[in-house]
């Protein structure tokens, strides 16, 4: 390769938080310590990168949210007749959520307005309480915009941590050094493949080995629980498929045993929650998975449940989704159809699932369901077609049914009409009806396929990447993951 000369290359001089370029003979260092001086005194809640900082981890938390941030005084004007409850507030009729930021003296520096899809919930309420005063006490530890630059980074990188602390009852170094330890784990293969790997962190043994009961097996000794995860390889097997979670006490920094689970689906990461009661031995601990594409879930013992994915955490709330696919099935099918959408997710599977209206309707857009079944040729759908999805074994091969390329379509009551279909346009009377002049356009086969399914219901979309998506009446009415 030529190099090129050096008049060609353009330096740019290296940059510093307080907004100094450096740059010249000068001494560097006393440069930097001049400018971190005269900018020890700029209050950081006088800064707009402070309510920048807020309004990112907000977004990155509450997916599908619209996070806006506000003046103090017009926040304050427009909450006042409500009335202020410190540094939070929520009117219950209402989904909005106020976050007060740099709270001093009673007075807010300024405010984070929270619109969500559906009224909060009372987890959600409290992961948004919860956030704010571990934001406000991070501005109180790193005041100063220029000299506590370096410190606010730190509290940056371990602040959702110290929120699922608080929210488990877990002490924060314990739960930040399990969190660091799991993400380690990750490296670790097994035959050449990455292993996944869970653990429930307790505070007594009990805590586990009761509500498990035959599937607690105790270890005669505890391993300390950074040793478990990266050091000793015998263990690796057994967790290898996400059958066995160690268990971890906060008491001794100990595993003392292990759970064995025999029900992949509901010992899934997403599976847990979504099928409401899950694993009785993760109801009061705190679950940490990594999986084998690199993923971190965390389940707090109250079932809110954290994803860290591609460095980001965000927060699952499974009742909005729950609340769109209400008017197309029962809760029952609306959890099942649920269960699969995240497991393919959390697999990096692509998949589109949806639940038709009227079964008779989808021929429209399904040019195989319009032949003759003379005429059809033999496929999935053949396969798992009239299969149940509440019934265990059936929802199994309907699992496997939604790996394969083109659309499960299912009955409001569970039944599945078509697997591994293409999907049309829907016809213009169809847009007349819903008073659509055009149709939406969207990137990727799948996402128009999942927009052409949902005119005749509610379609989900799973991408390779593990984002999903929900479409309603042809439009795309949540994306999350």
């Amino acid at each position: 390769m030529k190099a090129l000369p050096s008049e060609d290359l353009e330096v740019s001089p290296p940059h510093d938080p307080t907004g100094s370029d450096l740059s010249g003979d000068e001494n560097i260092e006393e440069l930097l310590a001049a400018e971190c001086e005269e900018g020890s005194d700029v209050p950081r809640r006088s800064r707009k990168e402070t309510i920048e900082d807020l309004c990112r981890i907000v977004s990155n938390l509450f997916r599908g949210a619209a996070v806006r941030a506000l003046d103090a005084a017009e926040a304050l004007e427009r909450y006042a007749a409500t009335g202020i409850d410190g540094d939070f507030h929520h009117k219950s009729d209402e989904q909005h959520c106020l976050l007060f930021a740099a709270v001093r003296g009673g007075v807010p520096g300024f405010a984070v307005e929270i619109e969500f899809p559906l009224a909060p919930t009372v987890h959600v309420r409290l992961l948004a309480q919860n956030l704010i005063r571990v934001f406000n006490t991070d501005i109180l530890r790193a005041p100063r915009y220029g000299h506590d630059y370096e410190t606010w980074l730190s509290l940056e990188q371990t602040r959702v941590i110290r929120i699922m602390a608080r929210i488990a009852l877990v002490t924060t170094p314990f739960f930040t050094d399990c969190l660091r330890w799991i993400e380690s784990a990750r490296e670790n293969t097994y035959e050449g493949a990455p292993v996944a790997t869970r653990l429930l962190i307790v505070r007594r043994t009990r805590d586990a080995a009761v509500p498990a009961g035959e599937r607690f097996i105790r270890l005669s000794q505890g391993v300390p629980i950074r040793e478990a995860l990266l050091s000793e390889k015998w263990i690796r097997p057994f967790t290898a498929q996400g059958m066995v979670a160690l268990v971890a006490t906060q008491r001794t920094g100990k595993v003392t045993g292990v759970v064995v689970s025999f029900d992949r689906a509901s010992n899934s990461p997403s599976g847990t929650e979504l099928e409401g009661e899950g694993d009785p031995a993760s109801r009061r601990a705190a679950s940490i998975e990594s999986t084998s594409f690199g993923d971190i879930w965390v389940k707090l013992p109250n079932g809110m449940r954290f994803l860290r994915r591609r460095g980001s955490w965000q927060y699952i709330d499974f009742g909005p989704i729950e609340a769109l696919i209400a008017p197309f099935a029962t809760p029952e099918i609306a959890r099942a159809l649920l269960l699969i959408a995240f497991d393919a997710s959390v697999e990096r599977r692509g998949a589109l699932l949806a639940i038709a209206n009227k079964p008779k309707t989808i021929r429209e857009i399904i040019p195989r369901a319009a032949q003759p079944a003379d005429k059809q040729s033999i496929g999935v759908g053949d396969l798992v077609k009239r299969l149940d999805l509440l019934n265990p074994a059936h929802a199994t091969l309907i699992r496997s049914a939604a790996a394969v390329d083109g659309a499960v379509i299912l009955s409001k009551d569970g039944k599945v009409i078509e697997a591994g279909c293409l999907v049309t346009d829907p016809p213009a009377q169809r847009l007349d009806e819903l008073g659509l002049a055009t149709l939406d356009t969207f990137p990727g086969a799948r996402a128009t396929a999942a927009r052409n399914c949902s005119f005749y219901g509610v379609a989900i979309k799973v991408s390779d990447d593990g984002q999903i998506s929900l479409f309603v009446a042809g439009k795309m009415v949540l994306e999350f993951g």
